[in-house]
């Protein structure tokens, strides 16, 4: 069996190929191009596992090693970092390290969602930059606004009447054209929204998953089509903690001898699933009596932000049982 580590680049890889004693049989620097990784490990003598760390760039190559090998590892980098820290780093180094942790069964991996899973992800996550772009379009108008010191009685502008008084504006100079600009872009914008929500709507109806999260209180259609789309397989998580966990909805522990600190929400985690989860913890305190009565407790301890973050928690805990257990949620304790 071939063991090969790849350090992958934009332009260039660097690939490094063991043998089961851990001798290098080979290595190379090539483009980071299909036809030149499809000859390079067309070539080897052998069945070869490879490995590959997850950069901005791994889906199609992974994909392509992953066809051309008898087994494809995608690398944590978080977790590379802590293992094969070291004063002299090179592409080859890193290479020949991601080859040697593949040999002896000690890599840090990562979970590989389908291609139809990366597809629903990337819709999500472009509706999400849609909407964090038009409000920074938005943003941009109120500034303008307040530059010129037009008043207006509006507390929301961007509705049918507060448009209306925009698109009525006649500023001066560049100022104008700078407003007409910032409107065209929120009118396209809102449009494109438009049409991702479509899809979104379609896919979410489509789903038992997503019919079963959305009768969680504050979990709606866009929500429940997230998780399920950054879960991928709920089968993959022991335990609901594990999976509160992934979500980054843990606080930091420190333990030195007698003393225990919990601190904030740990900053790992998928950032995604926290948002959606705190995001739907201010909804589903108002709606639910259980998470109502959760927040209330730690609320009068803790403070609002730490009982958001508990009912956040919650809720994760009760996605993992009602996915697992295939079951609707019943507004009583499990």
């Amino acid at each position: 069996m071939n063991f090969v580590g790849i350090d992958l680049h934009k332009h260039y890889s660097q690939f490094v190929v063991l043998d089961q004693n851990g001798k290098v049989v080979t290595q190379a620097k090539l483009p980071t191009e299909r036809e030149a990784v499809s000859k390079f490990l067309s070539g080897l003598k052998g069945p070869a596992k490879a490995a590959v760390e997850a950069t901005r760039n791994w889906y199609w190559f992974y994909d392509l090693v992953e066809s051309l090998t008898e087994e494809a590892e995608l690398v944590c980098p978080s977790k590379m970092r802590v293992i094969a820290e070291s004063t002299v780093k090179t592409d080859r180094i890193d290479a020949r390290v991601i080859a040697e942790l593949l040999r002896v069964n000690y890599l840090p991996t990562c979970y590989v969602p389908p291609q139809e899973v990366r597809q629903v992800r990337e819709l999500l996550r472009e509706r999400a930059f849609v909407v964090r772009l038009r409000t920074m379009v938005k943003n941009r108008i109120h500034g303008l606004l307040d530059k010129l010191g037009v008043e207006h009685p509006f507390d929301n502008l961007f509705t049918g009447r507060g448009l209306q008084f925009l698109k009525s504006l006649e500023l001066e100079g560049v100022y104008q054209l700078e407003l007409e600009e910032c409107l065209g872009m929120v009118e396209k914008l809102d449009e494109m929204e438009k049409k991702s929500n479509q899809l979104i709507r379609q896919l979410a109806r489509d789903s038992e998953e997503c019919r079963l999260l959305m009768t969680i209180p504050g979990i709606g259609y866009h929500n429940a089509l997230l998780i399920i789309a950054e879960i991928g397989d709920i089968n993959r998580f022991a335990t609901a903690e594990k999976y509160a966990s992934y979500c980054g909805l843990v606080p930091t522990v420190h333990i030195s001898e007698r003393t225990v600190h919990y601190g904030h929400l740990t900053p790992k985690g998928n950032p995604w699933l926290r948002w959606v989860y705190v995001e739907a913890a201010h909804l589903a305190r108002r709606k639910s009596t259980r998470l109502a009565n959760l927040y209330s407790r730690v609320a009068a301890k803790k403070g609002a932000q730490k009982a958001i973050g508990a009912v956040a928690r919650e809720l994760a805990v009760i996605s993992f049982a009602v996915l697992r257990d295939r079951t609707e949620f019943k507004d009583r304790r499990w």
